[in-house]
């Protein structure tokens, strides 16, 4: 199935020359790319933007936002025109529609992963899925089809430091997390 690229979006914001290398890599077009498709930037401003997450319920896209004092996460009302549906978020970075269509988030600021209810004006419920401030920045996030959801926890430092996190079993309402008898709420892959 060919796919027409202006079903991509582009954020452009500081980082202008990002864009010249996506034009680049463009030069190259994958199969599954119609012929002649164009790239488009639907928005664009002076802060770093993060962790594109479509929901098909609202068909809208959420983003995450990182100005010099606030983080915010975002929703891409149409072009050029965007909704704060989260401020202050201490820095949810990474997001992933997850399998029950609530949004997870990486909060690095946090040190958490969080799960929030999509609602029209914001999140209608988040729960914090886990809390632990030894970890360094949770970043990207993903779940997989069984429902394990994993999340980078980088040491910008020295180098990445992966980790995987499992949610509340959805038949037994417990949460796999230590205090549950042989429950491994995280571990670090190797």
């Amino acid at each position: 199935m060919k796919l027409p690229l202006s079903r991509f979006v582009v954020f452009a914001f500081a980082l202008a020359p990002c864009l010249g290398i996506a034009r680049a890599a463009l030069a190259q077009v994958p199969a599954t790319i119609v012929e002649g498709a164009k790239l488009v930037s639907v928005y664009s401003d002076d802060r770093f933007f993060e962790g594109p997450a479509w929901d098909p319920k609202t068909g809208k896209l959420f983003f995450t936002a990182f100005g010099e004092k606030n983080q915010q996460i975002l929703r891409l009302d149409g072009p050029g025109k965007v909704a704060v549906w989260l401020d202050k978020t201490e820095g949810v970075n990474g997001m992933y529609l997850a399998n029950d269509g609530r949004l997870l988030g990486a909060q690095a600021y946090g040190h958490r992963v969080l799960s929030f209810a999509i609602g029209p004006d914001g999140p209608s419920d988040t729960k914090v899925l886990f809390d632990d401030k030894s970890l360094h920045q949770p970043n990207d996030i993903a779940q997989s089809p069984s429902g394990d959801i994993f999340f980078t926890d980088p040491r910008f430092r020295e180098g990445a430091d992966e980790r995987r996190v499992r949610d509340h079993d959805e038949g037994t309402g417990q949460e796999d997390h230590p205090g549950h008898a042989g429950a491994q709420w995280a571990q670090s892959l190797e």
